[in-house]
């Protein structure tokens, strides 16, 4: 978590640091990765799915990612590619129903998300998301099914945002909501059902609920004050992290090329098949 909020931060200590920001952050020694804006992640996670099968290792992708996501086509050529070649990996939906104020009936015809993906030959389940129990018993089965060779699944769950899109401030001046949507909601937040769920199959969640909440906090706090007295990338690294300073290949074909000749055309080829 120190590493996350320092990047964040953009702050020398984060996880690329200072580099990435909340956009791009990965991780690769937590198996953590991340990719360009609204669906890149997910032709990432494809990719390294593709390395895990190759290697014939047991573990699994997980690919997150808002409903919006697919509305692109990198979405829909990912998942084609995981179910034709049974990939070991996870999509996970989290449907909000909004890319912004544009509900997801306005973006797509047709059936939902989990329904579609079963075209392509990926097993899928729409579910619940504020559930925590019905999320991770899902989670479970998919991980399962994904290490036996079974293929990639992917998992639709239902959530709302209760702030706007960029937030952190309500954006309900704005009308884009059904009347009421958002009560319903807040009332079923995913932490006071998983509270309640806690206190009925725990007996001694009463007593151990304070010094869990206070160690979340600690750590929270913890996370912030590192992150705040970290110290902001330098120019010289800057430019360490972006620019290579050597360019071995590149260098030769620029020797071995005349710009001056250069004309902006190209000799006709041939196309062959493969």
């Amino acid at each position: 978590m120190h590493k996350m909020f320092a990047e964040i931060y953009g702050k020398v200590d984060g996880a690329n640091a200072g580099m990435a920001g909340s956009q791009d952050i990965s991780y690769p020694s937590k198996n953590f990765f991340s990719g360009a804006i609204l669906a890149g992640a997910v032709s990432i996670a494809v990719g390294t799915a593709i390395s895990l099968q190759m290697r014939d290792q047991q573990q699994v992708v997980f690919a997150g990612f808002g409903e919006s996501a697919t509305d692109e086509g990198v979405f829909w050529e990912s998942l084609n590619y995981a179910g034709l070649k049974k990939l070991p990996i996870i999509f996970v939906c989290e449907n909000n129903n909004y890319s912004v104020f544009s509900p997801q009936s306005k973006r797509q015809g047709g059936s939902g998300i989990s329904e579609r993906a079963r075209a392509f030959g990926v097993k899928s389940k729409a579910i619940f998301g504020n559930d925590v129990a019905l999320v991770h018993e899902g989670l479970s089965q998919a991980v399962l099914d994904a290490r036996s060779g079974s293929g990639p699944f992917l998992l639709e769950a239902f959530t709302s945002r209760w702030c706007g899109h960029y937030g952190p401030d309500s954006d309900d001046l704005v009308g884009y909501r059904i009347p009421g949507e958002l009560s319903f909601w807040k009332q079923n937040c995913p932490i006071l059902l998983l509270e309640k769920t806690l206190k009925v199959n725990d007996g001694l969640f009463e007593k151990s609920k304070k010094t869990i909440i206070s160690q979340i906090d600690d750590e929270i706090k913890s996370s912030f004050d590192f992150a705040k007295t970290s110290s902001f990338p330098s120019l010289s690294r800057w430019e360490t992290m972006n620019f290579s300073s050597e360019s071995p290949l590149a260098d030769k074909f620029l020797l071995d090329y005349d710009i001056t000749q250069f004309d902006e055309k190209q000799d006709v080829i041939q196309q062959k098949g493969y």
